[in-house]
């Protein structure tokens, strides 16, 4: 399957339709996709993150006969949203449907002051993002949010510990008879 649109893909232009203001939408349309490639779709729809299950789920829609405004309304999209994938779809076929195109933001810290403050973490304990945050703005002269940071975290391998409130004054011998 080459995932390119045909039976009827020269019959595009019979269900687009045109406002008075140049702007185009489609009417419910059904029967656009080959047998074989409804079953790809669904086939692909099963190992698919739940982003791409939409996608595959609003184009297996169209083709059923949904109108662009029953698919955004059942799966809580816009209709642009619709608009767009079919329009993906017809240009470029259903791999370039379901790429994921992001690429994720460039760090602020090098890998070399990442290692650095990992082996800090090996002196020094912090309680919250907080102070993190303060120690790698003097040590780095990089601004980190607490969510930046509570972020950054688990990327280098450390979790979050909620710390036990332990009594400072315990009496050992009032617990034990608690206990009892």
């Amino acid at each position: 399957m080459n995932g390119q649109l045909t039976n009827g893909a020269e019959n595009w232009s019979d269900s687009w339709k045109t406002f008075s203001n140049g702007l185009f939408y489609f009417a419910a349309m059904s029967g656009f996709l080959t047998p074989g490639q409804v079953t790809e779709y669904k086939r692909l729809h099963k190992g698919a993150s739940s982003e791409k299950r939409d996608r595959i789920k609003a184009i297996l829609m169209l083709n059923s006969g949904y109108s662009q405004s029953e698919i955004a309304e059942v799966l809580l999209l816009d209709e642009s949203t619709i608009w767009r994938w079919f329009k993906l779809l017809k240009h470029s076929g259903i791999h370039a449907l379901l790429k994921d195109k992001y690429k994720g933001g460039i760090a602020k810290l090098t890998d070399d002051e990442i290692a650095e403050l990992d082996s800090h973490f090996a002196d020094k304990i912090y309680m919250d993002a907080k102070e993190i945050c303060a120690h790698v703005l003097a040590t780095f002269g990089v601004h980190y949010t607490s969510k930046g940071m509570t972020n950054l975290l688990p990327r280098m391998g450390y979790s979050y510990k909620k710390p036990k409130h332990i009594p400072g004054k315990a009496n050992l011998e009032a617990q034990k008879s608690f206990v009892k």
